[in-house]
């Protein structure tokens, strides 16, 4: 059996599980589960969610994402994506623990 990457989706990863004699796939899975959003037609991944808000928590843009991923190896979202996540922060519609994350910029 061999775990093989089908898709990168940011950081969230889609796999599959596949003999190594036949090539079957027996089974693919997401990374990181999808969650609801009204500004988005297609769910984001939890962890690109997560990761954006602790970026923009963290006073930090697309430009630390871009360094985290080069020093990482590990491929990061576009930065067409990085602007889906980042927009709602902004609005204010995000929540971040049990608290909602109120912005201090108005769009």
């Amino acid at each position: 059996m061999n775990l093989v990457e089908l898709h990168s989706h940011g950081l969230a990863k889609q796999l599959a599980t596949v003999c190594s004699v036949g090539g079957e796939t027996f089974k693919t899975e997401f990374t990181s589960p999808r969650i609801g959003s009204k500004f988005s037609q297609r769910p984001p991944f939890e962890v690109n969610r997560t990761f954006t808000e602790a970026l923009i928590s963290a006073g930090t843009g697309y430009s630390a994402l871009q360094n985290f991923g080069s020093e990482t190896g590990i491929s990061i979202m576009s930065h067409t994506s990085w602007d889906k996540h980042h927009h709602p922060f902004l609005r204010g519609a995000l929540k971040v623990g049990p608290r909602t994350v109120m912005s201090r910029f108005t769009l």
